[in-house]
């Protein structure tokens, strides 16, 4: 394998990149499985859509995009077809399918396990349902889903109503998220922010900087117009009948309710007065029961509930809202009160009857705050813009949670336990915190920036194995290489160990689902011992188990999560918050490049002159999956011809 300087060099050689794309192009086009069952095989024509008052990403000329359901087993096949203006390339990620045995192809990530699908281009996603579960589909082209590219993914086993107690027709759905009208315009005022000589159509207003109120905080979001649930925007295509669900009248009907919040920035407080929410399903992993008043949920994150019906309640009121509120102490913390608290509902009926609008006097907790003149905020500061919910967590030090939604108590049904075997090598370290110009959330301080995925260089070729275990064939500053080592355990865990000096981060890894080992005090350093934040005991660390998929990372706290190392891949570690994302809050994790490689197969110079493909000696073959890495890789062949 060359240097990824080298190999830059040989696909910019015009004849060579071409011989090569054309060998490529030339061969067939991503096959179907032939021994497959699939669920769905459709195309999606992306292109900008006016809807109707706003600018958005539409799939055939409809938004929303299709929600899709299938079974678990089953496969799913989406031909994307680019038909967006200019330049803007789109890829597609399958948020909670760790696509394994070599299909980090499909998994999405532009620039970094993809080169993304230009405009007039196409490009097959072709993977398989490998677990029931709670997933979505959405843009990985940081910036594009808020756009609208996103939409609901059920995968169902026949056996969940039973092992649930639920009926079949009493599974639903509820996605939220927030909105903007035009979100390439509001990009544009995110990247202005602080800049005071801009055009003022850009301007940004909602935060202002506490010591000097003229200015502007560079880098704060701009907070969404609207927040809504199933995609029902209110004054412009709001529809009671898709947010609305007829309850029986009794105490034993059980309804799950799936809860997916397709945000690119808020994080939501759910609750439905007088009913009671069991906990069963986090991110595809069904957990034993846990029963709480209500949930919270960030932004990638996925909840199942089991919601029970309530005769004694309906007796008194003959509906109840579903209540989503997003959590102020994400928003501007100054200047008061320049949106207030923002929130939708949807409506438990038992009756058929319309549901009330929910006011704050009816529901205080969960529709206002603690501002920052409240006496209360005065002796605890940490109250400030919190929802009155009866939280304990506000100093970051306590565990109890009122609700009882705390994903230390969550326990997976069916999963490995982890062990307590500490290996120095399988420990990596990180902090979030602002990048050096004190504008963009960064990791370690540094900003992912590549514009080609690096694995697709560092990985081909013919390195030696310690360069192709060397973080700096790939991108030193934005890169963990997880290189298999002598180990008790086949597969070891590797262990995160996360302090965040600013900002709240909803941190996602790709490819692997990780357990939250610790989470709570402040201004912790990550050089410390890991061993000694992990937990109250080492026999509380063994009963633990993979089972989370996404975590909140709160400002001045300290997080240990563990992560089994059995996924060879390329995998995306960022935080979910997508202006973060946007501008570089993420890194790339690189499982086993040597089992990696021998899945894929490398493109190497023969003696000819010529790049040749080769396939893994000894790996087990995927037709599909390996038509799609070569697929994919032509695709940075064109992109690195126009470079």
């Amino acid at each position: 394998m060359v240097s990824v300087l080298l190999l830059c060099s040989l696909f910019a050689a015009s004849a060579m990149a071409a011989a090569l794309q054309q060998q490529i192009m030339a061969d067939p086009d991503v096959p179907t499985c032939a021994t497959c069952n699939y669920s769905v095989q459709t195309t999606w024509t992306v292109s900008t859509t006016s809807w109707p008052t706003a600018t958005v990403m539409s799939v055939n000329g409809e938004w929303p995009p299709p929600s899709i359901e299938m079974e678990k087993g089953q496969r799913l096949r989406i031909t994307v077809e680019n038909e967006l203006p200019e330049v803007e390339k789109l890829t597609l990620h399958f948020h909670g399918f760790h696509q394994k045995n070599g299909y980090i192809s499909m998994d999405g990530p532009e620039h970094l396990s993809q080169c993304g699908v230009a405009p007039r281009q196409s490009f097959i996603y072709d993977v398989e349902a490998t677990k029931c579960g709670t997933y979505w589909i959405h843009s990985h082209d940081p910036g594009q889903y808020p756009k609208g590219l996103r939409s609901p993914l059920v995968v169902k086993c026949k056996n969940e109503p039973v092992d649930l107690n639920y009926n079949e027709n009493d599974d639903i759905t509820v996605t939220l998220s927030d909105f903007w009208s035009n979100f390439w315009d509001t990009e544009k005022r995110y990247k202005a922010n602080g800049d005071e000589n801009i055009d003022p159509d850009l301007k940004y207003t909602g935060c202002r900087d506490s010591n000097d109120k003229t200015k502007h905080v560079k880098g704060t979001e701009v907070h969404p117009e609207n927040i809504v649930m199933n995609d029902q925007v209110r004054g412009v295509n709001w529809d009671e009948s898709k947010i609305t669900w007829t309850f029986k009248n009794d105490d034993t009907t059980r309804y799950r309710f799936r809860f997916i919040n397709m945000s690119a920035f808020s994080k939501f407080f759910l609750k439905i007065p007088e009913h009671q929410m069991e906990v069963r399903e986090v991110d595809g992993i069904y957990i034993e029961p846990v029963v709480t008043t209500g949930i919270e949920i960030a932004p990638g994150q996925r909840v199942s509930v089991i919601i029970t019906s309530n005769s004694n309640a309906a007796q008194g009121k003959k509906s109840f809202p579903l209540i989503a509120t997003s959590d102020p102490s994400l928003q501007c913390n100054v200047d008061y009160p320049w949106h207030g608290v923002k929130w939708t509902f949807g409506c438990i009926t038992y009756d058929g009857s319309a549901c009330d609008y929910p006011t704050e006097e009816d529901y205080p907790d969960m529709l206002t705050y603690h501002a920052p003149g409240d006496a209360e905020v005065i002796s605890r500061p940490r109250l400030a813009n919190k929802l009155k919910i009866p939280w304990s967590d506000y100093t970051h030090t306590s565990v109890a949670f009122p609700w009882e939604y705390n994903e230390r108590v969550f326990q997976p049904i069916d999963s490995e336990s982890m062990q307590a075997y500490l290996d120095p090598a399988h420990i990596i370290r990180m902090t979030l915190l602002d990048s050096s110009n004190g504008q963009w959330g960064s990791i370690d301080n540094h900003l992912y920036n590549a514009t080609t995925p690096p694995f697709v260089t560092g990985l081909n070729g013919a390195l030696t194995p310690s360069q192709y275990n060397d973080p700096a064939t790939y991108n030193d500053n934005q890169t963990w290489v997880l290189e298999r080592t002598p180990s008790p355990d086949p597969n070891p865990v590797v262990w995160f160990l996360i302090r965040t000096l600013r900002g709240d981060h909803p941190m996602h890894l790709h490819g692997h689902h990780f357990q939250v080992l610790y989470k709570g005090g402040e201004g912790i350093g990550n050089d410390d011992d890991a061993s000694e934040y992990m937990a109250e005991d080492e026999e509380t660390v063994r009963r633990l188990k993979i089972g989370v998929k996404r975590q909140m990372a709160e400002k001045y706290q300290f997080l240990v999560l563990g992560m089994r190392m059995d996924n060879p891949g390329v995998w995306a570690m960022h935080c979910h918050n997508d202006f973060h994302a946007k501008t570089g809050m993420m890194h790339q994790v690189i499982e086993d490049p040597d089992a990696l490689r021998n899945i894929l197969g490398t493109w190497t110079k023969g003696t000819d002159g010529r790049l040749n493909f080769f396939p893994g000696e000894g790996a087990t073959r995927d037709v599909v999956a390996n038509a799609a890495w070569q697929r994919n890789v032509a695709h940075c062949l064109q992109w690195l011809r126009r470079k």
